[in-house]
């Protein structure tokens, strides 16, 4: 499954103080807690059984080796799919020496739609194509262009030799999900005084992985225009992020990966916290908040 690092984050400690509660909000310890928010794997689990390609096989020739596995959309290949995009196989061949290597095999693909009893509800889809020669350093990749509408699906995967003889099987689940995004930004409250803790959790019910930092950024609303507020003018000259990489998968919350307490020089008014996710291209993410007077 396209699972990321779920990860408590407590690289801004010195700005977010865990029992500090806002205005109107949750103290950063019972708000930062890591959360299943959709679980993508679950119809998976109650799946017949099926043998899974391997992630390489030796040739019938020579010490080459035939390398293939699932492509996904993102670098990890895994058994979630969005609509948008393909279900296919990658092939490649290493360790060959003598250059290229003449397969001439055909392989057919069959995809059905199941239900989660992993019986078939639609006619299958099937494609066959031919695996001719494969070059050293060259990929070459089968399948279909677009996985189908929202469900459950088998991909059976059959490969066999110019005489007809059957050389392997293999069978594999996917689960299609709609491709969208739905990421946000979400604070433990909506309004704040001097010395109550903000704390930002990144909520991503969406079916891809998200890559992000602990920095974030500050605007402040004047008129109709929002204007960065300098971090250093807030925490001082010395203030300065932990450059760490973190990871979120699909639909799964983290632990806060950006919060402070708010300092008495923070004027009251209208802010937002801003941070950015990457999930192939940068996306940006805000949340509003209200800085209110003391009381």
């Amino acid at each position: 499954m396209r699972r990321g690092s779920l990860i408590a984050v407590v690289g801004v400690a010195w700005l977010l103080q865990a029992s500090a509660a806002g205005a109107s909000g949750l103290p950063a310890d019972q708000f930062c807690v890591p959360a299943v928010l959709r679980d993508y794997e679950a119809p998976l689990d109650a799946l017949p059984k099926v043998r899974e390609p391997p992630r390489s096989g030796r040739l019938p020739f020579g010490p080459a080796r035939l390398r293939f596995g699932p492509v996904a959309g993102q670098s990890e290949a895994d058994a979630l799919v969005t609509e948008a995009e393909g279900l296919e196989f990658r092939f490649s061949v290493s360790g060959a020496k003598l250059g290229p290597k003449d397969l001439d095999w055909d392989v057919t693909s069959r995809l059905t739609r199941v239900d989660r009893a992993g019986d078939e509800l639609l006619r299958p889809r099937l494609k066959v194509e031919h695996l001719g020669r494969l070059a050293v350093g060259r990929s070459y990749e089968i399948g279909f262009g677009r996985a189908g509408s929202h469900g459950l699906y088998r991909y059976d995967l059959v490969f066999r030799d110019p005489a007809g003889h059957l050389l392997g099987r293999y069978h594999r689940y996917y689960v299609v999900v709609s491709p969208n995004w739905n990421t946000q930004l979400v604070l433990n409250g909506t309004s704040f005084r001097s010395g109550d803790g903000v704390s930002a959790q990144i909520q991503n019910p969406g079916p891809y992985r998200l890559d992000y930092g602990l920095s974030f950024s500050i605007d402040r609303k004047e008129g109709d225009q929002w204007v960065g507020v300098p971090l250093a003018t807030l925490f001082g000259e010395h203030f300065a992020f932990i450059l760490i990489g973190l990871s979120l998968g699909p639909g799964e919350a983290d632990g806060c990966s950006a919060g402070f307490t708010v300092p008495e020089r923070m004027e009251p008014g209208l802010y937002r916290i801003v941070k950015t996710v990457s999930t192939g291209g940068l996306t940006t993410l805000g949340a509003e908040f209200t800085i209110e007077p003391p009381a």
